[in-house]
């Protein structure tokens, strides 16, 4: 037991979790918008990171993305649909995942748990057996929402993402 708890707080992401652990977004001092941008240029490259890792962890097992095909085949046969990945997606997934459910499980199980759970759902949503990369993401996503008590950072963030991503799928 003792080694799990040490273990649990060596790793970053936790040690960050532990200090969100009981966060009230009530009562919270509003942040101006060049802090919220500086918030989500830090959770972008973030994310940037994450999307390398995983990126070159598939290269090594051999495992492709489906969604990433998926989307691409779409948007080459109907343009239109790129708004989806790029506007629609990132909004209604930001609404849900952290302006719903996360609020509402912060209220039950606490901060760290809401975060986790939030997350997990968020990578099912994807429908890819490679969950991980999905996760991480929406972990930097909440933690964007919890800082700044406001969910265009993390709306603005998995836009500016999804476009980076989308861009180089088509490079």
């Amino acid at each position: 037991m003792l080694f799990k708890e040490s273990y649990q707080k060596c790793t970053p992401i936790t040690m960050y979790l532990q200090r969100l652990n009981n966060y009230s977004i009530k009562g919270k001092v509003p942040i101006n918008w060049k802090g919220k941008i500086k918030y989500i240029a830090i959770g972008v490259a973030f994310l940037y990171l994450v999307a390398v890792f995983f990126s070159l962890l598939r290269s090594v097992i051999g495992s492709q993305d489906p969604n990433i095909q998926e989307t691409t085949n779409r948007i080459v046969k109907i343009p239109l649909w790129s708004l989806v990945p790029l506007v629609i997606g990132p909004i209604l997934e930001e609404i849900l995942f952290r302006k719903i459910v996360l609020k509402k499980l912060i209220v039950r199980i606490g901060t760290i748990w809401s975060v986790l759970l939030s997350s997990f759902l968020f990578s099912i949503l994807h429908l890819d057996i490679f969950l991980f990369p999905y996760f991480i993401n929406s972990v930097i996503y909440s933690i964007l929402y919890l800082k700044t008590n406001d969910l265009k950072v993390p709306i603005l963030a998995h836009i500016i993402y999804n476009f980076t991503a989308l861009t180089l799928m088509f490079i």
